[in-house]
């Protein structure tokens, strides 16, 4: 008899600790690479149906059916599918060979990509500076909610350095009271912005928890947006990642351009960073056998 299993529970046993975003990056991530019918099985969002797993072994023709994606996907799917393949059958299993094996090659075709410094089309095609934003932010009206949230988070990623997407369940809290674990939050000061105190992001395990100063302009939007609440979600009802995507994208259509956060991040670091200056540090360090960290601690004013 066929053994079937709800990927979500499986998941969730093959790395417990990781966060939701990444349980759902997963989840979709073999969808992607499920045949036909196991996706039509499963239906829509994150279904518990039961379903078998006997195609993950059929690494040739996975490879092949993900293979229309970007290299990105494809990576990500890569990553899911080894996840599940190590659980499932162990590290010496030919799934999670063949698996590993696609995604190094991957690694390869991204870093080449990456090290080009050259815009994806889509990039080209929507590409703007963060100033041109910032012109556009200030003419959003405020006249409903909805219009107040728009706002509000387009000033979040052109006031503030972008962080991920990661404002959308964020609390309101006073710098004197203690803070609960795994919970983003807008600290107050005499009910006046004060910082950004991140412990829910992508990267926490490598660089724990982040405080971020909240910027004059910000500042400004937020005490406006509040109106005197202390308490509470920072929005009036917390939102979904999916609804902050969607929120950015709205407040700036007028732009004419498809604005993501991802976009931004790429924009604010393309305008902060000299690319030439820092290849040229990088073959430099390369040369005097050591990272790029050592070298800044070598340079002297």
């Amino acid at each position: 008899m066929t053994t079937k299993y709800n990927l979500i529970t499986l998941i969730e046993e093959a790395k417990p600790s990781i966060a939701s975003s990444t349980k759902k990056s997963y989840y979709y991530g073999i969808k992607r690479a499920a045949t036909k019918g196991i996706q039509q099985r499963l239906g829509m969002g994150q279904s518990t149906n039961p379903v078998s797993l006997k195609w993950i072994n059929s690494h040739a023709a996975v490879i092949k059916r993900v293979a229309k994606e970007s290299d990105t996907v494809q990576k990500t799917t890569m990553t899911a599918l080894m996840v599940i393949s190590r659980h499932l059958f162990g590290e010496e299993s030919k799934s999670y060979l063949a698996y590993q094996k696609r995604s190094d090659t991957l690694n390869g075709l991204i870093q080449v990509e990456q090290d080009k410094h050259v815009k994806t089309p889509s990039q080209e095609k929507n590409w703007t500076t963060i100033d041109a934003l910032r012109e556009h932010v200030v003419t959003l009206p405020v006249d409903s909610q909805l219009d107040r949230d728009r706002r509000l988070i387009g000033s979040l990623y052109v006031y503030q350095p972008p962080a991920r997407n990661d404002y959308g369940q964020m609390e309101l809290i006073d710098e004197e009271a203690e803070k609960q674990p795994d919970v983003n939050y807008l600290v107050l000061r005499d009910g006046k912005p004060l910082n950004f105190y991140f412990q829910v992001f992508k990267t926490h395990a490598r660089y724990g928890n982040v405080t971020v100063p909240v910027t004059a302009e910000m500042s400004k939007e937020l005490t406006t947006y509040l109106d005197g609440r202390t308490t509470g979600f920072m929005f009036d009802n917390k939102l979904t990642k999916t609804q902050v995507g969607y929120a950015l994208a709205a407040a700036f259509k007028g732009t004419g351009k498809h604005i993501t956060i991802n976009l931004i991040r790429h924009i604010v670091a393309s305008e902060m960073i000299n690319v030439e200056k820092r290849v040229a540090e990088q073959v430099l360090a390369s040369a005097m056998m050591h990272g790029s960290a050592t070298q800044v601690t070598y340079a002297k004013a």
